[in-house]
């Protein structure tokens, strides 16, 4: 009797976790911006893109969003190596994310433009 009480509860509580859908948060722009949290400074001046966030992190398209100058203030994350290696970048009046788009610096050699 205790054995087919554990086998019935095993499997109602198998069947309540598959049954139910995941919650998979698609990636957003909001979602990659959230990790540009330090406080920077620029040092030097670097190509920004713009990304469109795709389905996943492969279908994300890059678009030429223009230049940072040098000495301008703008928050950005750890270094990111799935999307090609690089800086996520927001900045306070410009650079403004949305939830399809982000701005990205790339610098695989993560030589450092920025104190």
């Amino acid at each position: 009797m205790k054995i087919s009480n554990c086998v019935v509860i095993t499997a109602g509580l198998l069947f309540s976790c598959f049954a139910s859908p995941s919650v998979a948060n698609a990636a957003t722009g909001y979602g990659y911006a959230s990790t540009a949290t330090h406080k920077v400074k620029t040092t030097k001046p670097m190509k920004v893109y713009k990304v469109l966030v795709g389905k996943d992190e492969a279908h994300n398209q890059f678009f030429k969003a223009g230049k940072i100058k040098r000495g301008t203030h703008l928050s950005v994350s750890d270094w990111v190596m799935s999307t090609g290696g690089g800086y996520v970048v927001t900045g306070q009046y410009h650079l403004k994310p949305t939830s399809k788009t982000f701005y990205f610096v790339f610098d695989q050699n993560q030589k450092k433009w920025f104190k």
